[in-house]
């Protein structure tokens, strides 16, 4: 099949979510990090070539090539592209537009990552509206769905990145290596948070001070690009904005806490030297909203070999349910907890080498080879058949 893919998350500016000037294709492992709706789109193409697809991708960086797919900057002419070439299948994540020019006869997929359809365009276009779960489709009516069939093609990880091991390759005097996590009882006393900090940061950072009091050599790696992030949140209308606020009014102090370390945004092979020697990956999730449709952050967690503690909010529980620790969903619940939870955690051996191990066959359930396959049968269903917005709905709740 000959398919176009398109990473529409430029805002019409050119410079993607953060306005950050757009990175180099050619710089996806160790460069500037893009983001997880980003990632998606550019693996989604390079996994449909893989599996024998002539394919093309435009974003918002510059021209270039990897993994086989050229990628064009979606600066250039992209009506032009789909308008007068013979696509198969057209994929545009969270961008409805392009989806207008695409060819006649070709499959339109709309790849939805956000947690709204505010998008704005033709939803008659849209063949197929694809989600990264279920749980997160089931979400697609109460969002005003217009009708479409859904299909779900989950987001992922690169399994080669992460090394595909075993407890017990170790006896057996596997070498390790970057791509090898060590094991989790010969690592620091490390807990990890590499998500958006409105998701439960704030839990964390309240807890912290009981967990160093309990375990002084205790480190927290915070990974985003909080100083970006927040002048933009504080100002923000609504809970986004009261969360916003109330995190601008404690990450001061953390940061002046010599252990904490706040990271910023890195690279992803950055990130993973960290997961890697980290014992604790806590993300007390307490959204405002529905927000957490995947969460990639939980899928590296546990292949890194991570003790990974959340809450059974949103996906989670239907994506990761044999593979984490369950914190309590309820927040005055999960204050009162969370400390005692991050220190039995770092400190219990026996308890933590069980988590891991119960995890362990859900390593890599989740991978880019996996979204592929389910992207490339959503591209060659061509009878997708079409619903009103209400016998979808009625289906879903059945």
């Amino acid at each position: 099949m000959r398919i176009a893919v398109i990473c529409g998350f430029d805002c019409g500016n050119g410079t993607g979510w953060w306005g950050k000037p757009p990175p180099n294709v050619l710089e996806l492992e160790d460069g500037p990090t893009v983001g997880g709706g980003e990632e998606a789109a550019i693996r989604a193409a390079v996994g449909l070539r893989e599996l024998g697809h002539s394919v093309d991708c435009w974003w918002y960086g510059r021209d270039g090539e990897w993994r086989g797919v050229p990628f064009h900057s979606l600066q250039a002419d992209l009506y032009y592209a789909l308008c007068s070439q013979p696509w198969d299948a057209v994929v545009s994540f969270s961008s409805l537009r392009p989806l207008e020019w695409a060819p006649k006869g070709a499959v339109r997929i709309y790849a939805q990552q956000l947690n709204d359809l505010l998008q704005r365009g033709a939803w008659d276009r849209v063949d197929c509206i694809v989600s990264p779960s279920e749980s997160h489709a089931q979400q697609l009516p109460t969002w005003g769905w217009r009708g479409r069939p859904y299909a779900v093609v989950h987001n992922g990880l690169d399994a080669e990145l992460y090394g595909k091991w075993t407890n017990d390759d170790y006896t057996r005097g596997y070498k390790k290596n970057d791509t090898v996590p060590p094991p989790w009882k010969e690592r620091p006393l490390n807990v990890g948070y590499w998500s958006s900090p409105d998701r439960g940061l704030h839990h964390l950072l309240r807890a912290w001070p009981k967990v160093v009091k309990k375990v002084p050599e205790a480190r927290l790696h915070v990974f985003y690009e909080i100083d970006r992030y927040l002048p933009m949140a504080v100002q923000a209308p609504g809970l986004f904005g009261d969360r916003g606020r109330h995190l601008n009014c404690i990450i001061p102090e953390a940061k002046a806490d010599p252990s904490i370390i706040f990271h910023g945004a890195v690279s992803r092979a950055r990130l993973r030297k960290t997961q890697f020697i980290t014992r604790v990956h806590c993300y007390p999730l307490m959204p405002i909203y529905y927000t957490e449709g995947f969460g990639t952050s939980l899928a590296c967690g546990i292949a890194a070999g991570c003790h990974v503690m959340t809450t059974p909010r949103d996906a989670f529980p239907s994506l990761y349910g044999g593979a984490v620790t369950w914190l309590p969903p309820n927040p005055t619940e999960l204050d009162a907890v969370l400390p005692d939870f991050i220190v039995r955690g770092l400190t219990d051996e026996e308890w933590s080498l069980e988590q891991v191990c119960k995890a362990e066959p859900h390593r890599f359930n989740y991978t880019w080879e996996r979204a592929a396959k389910e992207m490339e049968a959503a591209c060659m269903k061509k009878n997708w058949q079409l619903t009103t917005r209400e016998e979808s709905a009625e289906e879903f709740v059945r």
